[in-house]
């Protein structure tokens, strides 16, 4: 048969329990796979990318259903190459104070500020026309810490109606991380994200003896659990107190739990409402993994971080846009293998057609529960067996490999015997 340009994918979740030349490709463990030669179907764990003769790759899914890649000749006919995992990235980008430097500049109270958000790429496969929405607000003061907050609800509002959110908006400030303003020493506050309320252990002081009390003006910078507080954290203005009970201007966006409180590291911090508003201010735009809540369906979904772009032209020119970090969709995530995975059916000769009532039935081995993560080895090679009945000429028929093993098994030997490093 010929084919040219297929690539293939096989996944190694668990380690092949093999023997290198003893255990034979049908007795590699479930949910493993492994490089074995032709001739006699025995694993190999050694260098044979000098070795003569046919090899291929064999994966025997959880079931124990074993599938083999094509024939390939490592000496002669065959490039390989491997990627280590590498970590997907969500855009991270500041508007004005940056958590270095920047601000929103002269605020003109009355004046309208708009704020446009282009989304390059949010939801491959549903649209891929860019969406372009503007966040408008009217400035209610001269203060740069009321617009800052006014224009952040208004984001809320406006990305609010989506059915999934795609981009995190935070306000953070530039006051000075201040040790001393620490909640109280032992008085641990409760946060739960998407909630407005944050809920104090004892009483509402800080400082480490408890020697202030929080009031409404005041305003919060939340950090993480245990990790403390850091410029580029979301800061939120205390709009009303209930005893224990603090309410804040709008929805926390920090991870749900119990922020401590030790004397100098403390996960809250509270900035005295004077200092909050001489200070500068910024929006912190963050991209959101849509998949994050295991929702992903290789079937349906197209893997994809979110790219936008934020633009004004209503701020002073010494507020500027800061690209902090590059969205990136990694190498090896078990949704980039279960996507590929998902379309193998035609591949392994399964049919020609994908059909949806009833559904195709596709390989699922990669483990998007947990989810794992995966090295890859690629092979690209090339046959020129096929004789063509019309005119005996023996066109070059290429294809391509991947092995996809799970990191910790460090290319379970099959990196050895293809002669890579994962």
């Amino acid at each position: 048969m010929y084919e040219n340009g297929v690539t293939y994918q096989y996944i190694g979740n668990i380690s092949n329990g093999a023997t290198d030349t003893v255990t034979l490709g049908q007795n590699i463990a479930a949910g493993s796979a492994a490089l074995v030669r032709v001739s006699t179907n025995a694993v190999q764990e050694s260098d044979m990318t000098s070795t003569a003769g046919l090899f291929r790759i064999v994966q025997k899914t959880a079931a124990g259903q074993l599938i083999y890649s094509p024939e390939f000749n490592l000496a002669s006919k065959s490039t390989v190459t491997s990627k280590v995992y590498t970590a997907p990235v969500e855009q991270l980008t500041y508007y004005g104070y940056n958590g270095v430097s920047g601000s929103l500049g002269t605020i003109v109270s009355g004046a309208t500020y708009v704020l446009s958000t282009q989304l390059t790429s949010y939801a491959p496969g549903l649209s891929t026309t860019p969406l372009i929405k503007t966040i408008p607000y009217i400035a209610t003061s001269a203060v740069e810490a009321d617009l800052a907050l006014g224009m952040s609800g208004s984001f809320l509002r406006v990305f609010g109606r989506d059915p999934y959110q795609v981009i995190q908006n935070d306000v953070i400030a530039s006051a000075a991380v201040t040790a001393s303003n620490g909640t109280k020493n032992g008085q641990d506050p409760i946060v739960v994200n998407g909630s407005i309320a944050i809920t104090f252990e004892t009483d509402v002081t800080y400082e480490a003896a408890g020697g202030a009390t929080l009031v409404v003006g005041d305003y919060l910078r939340l950090g993480s659990v245990g990790g403390g507080t850091a410029l580029t954290d979301p800061v939120y203005k205390v709009t009303a107190i209930d005893s224990l009970v603090v309410t804040v201007d709008r929805p926390v966006t920090n991870a749900s739990g119990t922020y401590t409180a030790v004397d100098g590291t403390s996960d809250i911090e509270v900035i005295p409402a004077a200092t909050a508003i001489a200070s500068d201010y910024g929006w912190k735009f963050t991209g959101i993994d849509r998949f994050a809540d295991g929702g992903f369906n290789p079937q349906n979904d197209f893997y994809s971080k979110t790219r936008f772009e934020i633009a004004s032209s209503d701020f002073d020119a010494v507020t500027v846009v800061t690209e902090s970090a590059v969205a990136s969709e990694g190498v090896g995530t078990a949704y980039e293998v279960a996507q590929f995975e998902s379309k193998q059916a035609m591949n392994d000769g399964a049919g020609k057609y994908a059909s949806a009532y009833p559904a195709t039935v596709y390989r699922s081995e990669a483990d998007l529960a947990t989810p794992k993560t995966y090295d890859t080895m690629q092979i690209d090679a090339f046959t020129n067996e096929y004789v063509s009945r019309t005119t005996g000429q023996m066109p070059v028929s290429t294809f391509t490999i991947l092995i996809r093993t799970e990191v910790s098994l460090a290319g379970d030997d099959i990196d050895t015997a293809l002669n890579v490093s994962v």
